[in-house]
């Protein structure tokens, strides 16, 4: 009866799917898939050439299938030489698309001889049948074929957000232009610096960069019941599927943020979650989560992308693992580098401390930058009656990085804030309750970090950001989300 259940519901989605493309007008179908692609070059871009990859590279591979911790973390020619015979073949992107995008796309190229690696983002989204058919459009929008590999619910998921796609890939078309790339997010982060892509990322990334060392909007839980309904055994029927043509599977770890774990993980919680895992797929669960709980000086961006220096780190685990598996008892030669010095916060930038007197603040000390910061903790009786608000970028002689989030939540009169490029993080549901918010500008030429749900209990409002910032944002592994509230302006 489930399985006649599940086959009812891909056949009405795929039928829906057909449906709802039959009501899209022509034009705006051949604007779309007659047209080159325009999402290329963003890091979307890179999902068509991890599947070509995939299926193209001759020989016994192992195959590392998660999100995109595998692509910060994994460095395949070190792997290749500790474990001879064997191709590294990273298999993850952007969380957002969905780990269980990554699970229907991964079966186009496993083969008989491949082992398959499989360890998703220790992260409740990523250990979740979320799917995200936005970022799967931008994603197909170099290579439409990797449609194919879409189950009937997704397609009619990805039917639903077909006319948003396809006017903004029309917006791009109509003027010639593409979306504009720069820092880590782009699909020429993957290559080798000749033009040759190679399926992992290869952009510098010295240190990390996040405020105190780890990013508080989305810290790591290892309870035993993080994973989402359905979750199991989506990836218990991936496991079968992977043995039907005769390759292995293994449940592996991504890498872990000392600093980014949830409040009372300690070692008894560790033992749980792997004692639970065993119970809970039917795979070898390869290496201990304890080995990839890993220093704060390892870490980018967030709480599982490695630096460059923390995927030696990372890949020499992952080598360790691997051998005790494959029952190899040669001596790993993978050199761990020294851990990254982060630069300090430096001096202290000048800008408008008009309202400076309606905040309240703490002085702390941000030992990953060695340095003491301010924090703004509240707002006075007078920030509270202000219905536009500009945030201070110093105070007292340091260098204000952050508002905490309740700060602004429920200011019921603010209309608009202005944010400098001093703050390094907006915390998940920082402007929730702001009914009358229509506008946050922010100062940053750079994306900073940013949560979820801004705009809880409110309609939504502008995302100010300098107009030649406008693509960086939009195409922002974290900002990505809220693109379509993104407006530039000339400073």
């Amino acid at each position: 009866m489930k399985k006649s259940s599940k086959i009812i519901r891909i056949v009405l989605g795929v039928a829906l799917a057909v449906i709802f493309f039959a009501a899209i007008p022509l034009s705006l179908l051949g604007s779309v898939f007659l047209t080159p692609s325009r999402y290329d070059e963003t890091y979307y871009g890179e999902l068509t050439h991890m599947v070509r990859r995939l299926k193209d590279t001759e020989g016994k591979r192992i195959i590392f299938v998660g999100n995109s911790a595998m692509a910060f973390g994994i460095l395949p020619e070190l792997i290749r030489a500790e474990i001879p015979g064997y191709t590294a073949v990273v298999f993850g992107l952007y969380g957002a698309i969905g780990t269980k995008a990554m699970i229907n796309l991964s079966k186009a190229g496993i083969r008989e001889g491949d082992i398959v690696v499989f360890a998703p983002e220790q992260y409740a989204p990523s250990l979740s049948l979320e799917f995200s058919a936005s970022e799967m459009w931008f994603a197909a929008d170099a290579d439409y074929s990797l449609l194919d590999y879409m189950p009937g619910e997704d397609k009619e998921a990805m039917a639903k957000a077909f006319v948003d796609y396809a006017q903004s890939k029309f917006s791009y078309t109509a003027d010639g232009t593409k979306p504009e790339t720069d820092g880590v997010y782009m699909q020429s982060s993957f290559d080798d610096g000749e033009g040759n892509e190679v399926g992992y990322m290869t952009y510098d990334r010295p240190y990390n960069t996040m405020p105190f060392g780890y990013d508080a909007n989305s810290l790591i839980s290892f309870r035993t019941d993080i994973f989402g309904e359905g979750f199991v055994d989506y990836v218990n029927e991936y496991a079968s599927y992977v043995r039907s043509v005769g390759a292995e599977i293994y449940y592996g770890f991504s890498p872990a943020n000392r600093l980014g774990l949830e409040d009372g993980t300690t070692q008894e919680t560790l033992n749980a979650f792997y004692d639970a895992l065993g119970g809970l797929f039917e795979m070898e669960i390869m290496g201990h989560p304890s080995d990839y709980v890993m220093d704060y000086e390892w870490f980018y961006d967030s709480n599982l992308h490695m630096n460059s220096s923390g995927m030696y780190v990372y890949t020499r685990q992952l080598v360790e693992d691997l051998k005790t598996q494959l029952m190899i008892d040669t001596e790993t030669q993978i050199e761990v580098p020294e851990k990254p010095q982060i630069p300090s916060g430096g001096e202290v930038e000048e800008g408008d401390d008009t309202d400076a007197a309606c905040f309240t603040y703490e002085i702390v000390a941000d030992e990953a930058q060695g340095t003491e910061v301010a924090v703004i903790t509240g707002l006075t009786e007078a920030g509270r009656e202000k219905n536009s608000l500009i945030v201070p970028s110093s105070y007292e002689g340091r260098r204000v990085t952050l508002f905490e989030a309740d700060v602004f939540q429920g200011h019921t009169r603010l209309a608009s804030v202005v944010i400098p490029g001093s703050i390094m993080m907006i915390f998940d549901g920082s402007f929730s309750g702001c009914t009358r918010l229509q506008e946050i500008r922010l100062r940053h030429e750079i994306p900073c970090g940013v949560g979820q749900d801004l705009f809880a209990g409110t309609d939504g409002f502008r995302i100010c950001v300098p107009a030649d910032a406008v693509e960086l944002f939009a195409t922002h592994y974290n900002w990505g989300a809220y693109k379509e509230y993104l407006v530039g302006y000339e400073s």
